[in-house]
């Protein structure tokens, strides 16, 4: 099976959330499944010793346009033209936004519900301080919404965030899977 991964948080030198969480995915997943192709979507190259090196992985870098729009200009326009280059039989998006135009069947990670919940400020955190973020955030919360329903499998980490995802994006409990995470390596 070849199956694409949208691996941007892993090359992000920010520290954190989603680069630990697709970092482990990605490490542990390389550990066990030998017969599977990968191909991983980054926005810039990794450093050396990111990850081993394995047989049935690829990369592919796609750096940033701007930095206003980076992120949606990368995600639903480039992204879904270069996965309709490759034979791919799967996407998965581990950070809970993905391309929307995509015919392809995909799986998305939500770890949680977080944009949705503050009510202040018009329904956003009042965290957002710059119009960039803003922006990002709104840009997140249409994503998801529309990327919730037309996913075929939803990850999440708790039977807590399946409760607020169901009630939240309105979507069957049954397309949700809830996978705890694992311990990183230096545990």
């Amino acid at each position: 099976m070849e199956i694409a991964i949208e691996a941007r948080s892993l090359s992000h030198p920010q520290p954190g959330g989603f680069k630990t969480y697709t970092t482990n995915l990605i490490r542990e997943l390389l550990k066990i499944d030998h017969v599977n192709r990968y191909t991983l979507y980054l926005d810039r190259p990794l450093p050396l010793g990111t990850l081993p090196t394995k047989h049935n992985v690829d990369y592919c870098v796609m750096s940033p346009i701007g930095q206003s729009l980076s992120v949606p200009l990368r995600e639903q326009i480039r992204l879904p033209l270069s996965l309709r280059q490759k034979h791919l039989h799967l996407v998965h998006a581990p950070c809970a936004t993905a391309p929307i135009l995509t015919k392809l069947p995909f799986i998305i990670t939500i770890h949680d519900t977080i944009e949705f919940l503050n009510n202040l400020q018009g329904g956003f955190s009042p965290l957002i301080t710059s119009p960039k973020q803003w922006l990002m955030s709104l840009y997140s919360r249409t994503t998801q919404r529309l990327i919730a329903h037309r996913a075929q499998i939803i990850i999440t980490v708790s039977e807590h965030s399946k409760h607020d995802i169901i009630h939240t994006l309105q979507v069957p409990p049954n397309k949700i899977r809830v996978i705890p995470n694992a311990h990183a390596q230096c545990y």
